[in-house]
């Protein structure tokens, strides 16, 4: 898969052999649509797409030996990280 924007990975993964396109569906109210295709656990994974606008991964859910749900929202949103507090900072050789 080659660098592109998110369109050109929902094409990648709607032309694999091993994707299944699934029914439209939301998430979070929200109009998606879902691929499902095979694990590395022996499962499946489950990506909903976001159906209007840019296609974002609006979620994942994933079964097998590990299952997982994953649910991501505010895109383009700027997070401001602060570093913690020395008081709450241990030193690895406090450990």
């Amino acid at each position: 898969m080659g660098q592109g924007g998110p369109l050109e990975h929902v094409r990648f993964f709607a032309q694999n052999p091993e994707i299944t396109p699934g029914a439209s569906t939301t998430v979070d109210g929200q109009p998606a649509f879902t691929l499902t295709y095979p694990g590395s656990q022996g499962g499946t994974i489950t990506d909903y797409i976001a159906a209007q606008g840019r296609p974002y991964l609006l979620k994942r859910t994933e079964t097998g030996r590990q299952p997982s749900e994953i649910t991501y929202y505010d895109f383009d949103t700027v997070t401001q990280l602060r570093p913690p507090a020395d008081h709450d900072v241990v030193s690895i050789d406090e450990l």
